[in-house]
């Protein structure tokens, strides 16, 4: 029986349908932060490399191709087998929450007192 593999925050799951992956080790550490559906784009959390990427479809990914950009999803493929990767919910890992709320919780600049 063939599965599509389906990578969640941390979780890869299984689903009837198209290949199987060896192993979880073989699996993108990507996250889907953010669709851009007016310019056909998807924001992705490379987990590997700490870092933002921009992608489009034929591009890769820590070697896999990006096949498809749905308006809540992303597939990858490598070797015959397919990923998705769902889009993640809008509160995403603790790490990034928390750069979030450092953020915002930043004193702002303060300006200087007018001359009397």
């Amino acid at each position: 029986m063939k599965y599509l593999v389906a990578v969640a925050v941390g979780a890869v799951f299984l689903v009837p349908g198209v290949a199987r992956a060896d192993s979880p080790a073989t699996a993108p550490r990507v996250s889907l932060v953010r669709v851009l559906t007016d310019t056909a784009q998807a924001l992705v959390k490379d987990k590997i490399q700490g870092k933002y990427v921009v992608v489009r479809v034929n591009d890769n990914v820590q070697g896999f191709k990006v096949t498809s950009i749905q308006h809540d999803q992303l597939v990858l493929s490598r070797d015959r087998q397919n990923y998705i990767i769902p889009l993640m919910s809008a509160v995403g890992s603790k790490a990034d929450v928390k750069a979030m709320t450092d953020a915002k919780a930043a004193p702002k600049a303060k300006a200087p007192p007018l001359p009397s």
